[in-house]
């Protein structure tokens, strides 16, 4: 075993950021476990990664009650963790008029209580190792508003809020928090979103990132710093990486 090797935990890897980070991980020399809902996904990011390093796990992040013995399963079967990385996420646009408290309970169950709840159980202490950190996948939609992503933007914007308190109360355990803003970046979730607008609604959207639409790299790249050691006296920080999106 590489005596420099962590052992990390992507929720919501399977894809997109998450995927990206969790290749970036791996060519790094770290062992990952990547949770997600579908099965297929699942299969399909082994078949991308192919790695003996990639461990994975299907669990839904809504089932908040069922989070502390799954995580005592991944901890007693391949050690303590070294770090967690949030990435589970789900967008709905709809405007004010039509949403309904069903939607508004999905998306906050996904976004943010799982969330919660992940780093409440991994900051156990028989659950992690020194120097553990935690990496919440926010947005710029944290800071700024759009119509029709009320329940988006309430969820980003509570993860970088609750990544500060937990920055604070975590520190004297050695643990750091940390959430990272992407503009739009170029992933199955967003490619969704561009498919349900015209050419003119797309081209509006890309003409708000000076330096063009983001990839999944260009995060995977800031998480991994944020995860390290490298980022050692960093903590409650919000690291926005939009091409230039929120300076306008």
């Amino acid at each position: 075993m590489n005596s420099n090797e962590k052992f990390y935990l992507i929720v919501g890897g399977t894809s997109g950021i998450g995927l990206a980070t969790t290749k970036l991980l791996i060519e790094s020399g770290h062992r990952v476990m990547i949770i997600g809902r579908s099965e297929d996904k699942l299969d399909n990011a082994i078949k991308y990664i192919d790695s003996p390093n990639l461990l994975v796990q299907s669990f839904d992040v809504c089932n908040t009650s069922e989070i502390l013995p799954f995580v005592e399963h991944i901890v007693t079967n391949n050690g303590k963790l070294s770090g967690l990385i949030y990435a589970a996420g789900y967008e709905e646009t709809l405007p004010l008029g039509r949403m309904k408290p069903d939607s508004v309970e999905r998306i906050h169950k996904t976004n943010l209580f799982g969330a919660i709840e992940f780093t409440r159980v991994c900051a156990k202490k028989k659950h992690y190792n020194n120097g553990f950190s935690v990496v919440f996948l926010s947005s710029v939609m944290g800071q700024l508003g759009e119509p029709g992503k009320i329940s988006y933007c309430s969820t980003k914007a509570a993860l970088q809020g609750a990544a500060k308190a937990m920055a604070v109360e975590l520190a004297p355990k050695g643990i750091r928090v940390n959430t990272v803003s992407p503009g739009v970046v170029e992933t199955p979730m967003s490619q969704k979103l561009f498919e349900a607008l015209d050419e003119n609604a797309i081209a509006r959207i890309k003409s708000k990132h000076p330096l063009g639409l983001g990839t999944p790299e260009d995060i995977a790249n800031a998480i991994e710093f944020l995860i390290s050691n490298k980022s050692r006296w960093i903590t409650g920080s919000n690291l926005v990486i939009d091409g230039g999106y929120s300076i306008q």
